[in-house]
């Protein structure tokens, strides 16, 4: 799997996380941190290294979610709010499990 990312801007909001999985599925996490410009941007760049751990712990796209609400919702600036699509790719069954948390296709 392969990925680029190309902000309009110096620097933006927007990131994406491939996290393989120890179960042998992949986790797929893409958003943004909605917000102002540096503010945004510093705040979803300490995203990735979060959903790679949790990513070993949530069993579905939902939980995993959820999980990440809670620690985001502690420590988001007021001004900030985040949306996120998770899918937990299976590759073997052919298979993709799909959750959206407001973030538009």
């Amino acid at each position: 799997m392969a990925a680029v990312y190309s902000p309009a801007q110096e620097r933006g909001g927007d990131f994406y996380v491939i996290a393989p999985r120890k179960t042998g599925d992949t986790l797929v996490v893409i958003g943004d941190v909605c917000g102002r410009g540096a503010t945004a941007a510093a705040f979803a760049e300490k995203v990735g290294p979060y959903v790679r751990v949790v990513a070993q712990t949530a069993l579905t796209p939902n939980e995993f979610l959820s999980m990440a609400n809670a620690v985001v919702a502690r420590n988001l600036p007021e001004d900030l709010f985040v949306t996120a699509v998770c899918a937990i790719l299976d590759a073997r069954r052919g298979r993709a499990v799909i959750t959206n948390a407001g973030h538009v296709p």
